[in-house]
C-alpha cells in the first residue's frame, strides 16, 4: 500500500480549513479613531510621517504602552524612524506568535 505523500496531506488539510482564517474583521469607528490618534502622536514624536500607515497597523494590534515604549527606545537610536519600524515589526511578530 502506498502511504499518502506530504503534499497530499497538506492539500487535504488546506481544503478542509475554514477560508475565513485570513479575512480581516472590519474595524470599528473607535478602533480607527484610536489608531489615528496613536499614529499622529507617534509621527509627531518621531518627526516623520513617512510610515504613518504602518503605525496605524501597529496601533490596531498593539497596546499604547507597547507602542510608546518602542518610540522612547527608538528616539535613543541613530536613526529613530528605521529603529522604530524594526521595533514595532518585532512586537507585531511576537504578538502574532502568542495568538
Amino acid at each position: 500500500m502506498n502511504s499518502p505523500s506530504l503534499n497530499d496531506i497538506v492539500n487535504e488539510y488546506s481544503s478542509k480549513r475554514n477560508n475565513n482564517d485570513n479575512v480581516q474583521r472590519p474595524k470599528t469607528r473607535d478602533q480607527i479613531e484610536r489608531a489615528d490618534r496613536i499614529a499622529d502622536t507617534v509621527c509627531r514624536k518621531i518627526g516623520s510621517t513617512g510610515a504613518r500607515a504602518f503605525y496605524c497597523k501597529a496601533a490596531y494590534e498593539l497596546s499604547e504602552d507597547q507602542i510608546y515604549s518602542c518610540v522612547e527606545i527608538a528616539l535613543k537610536g541613530r536613526c529613530p524612524v528605521k529603529y522604530l519600524s524594526w521595533l514595532l515589526s518585532h512586537q507585531l511578530r511576537t504578538n502574532a506568535r502568542r495568538s
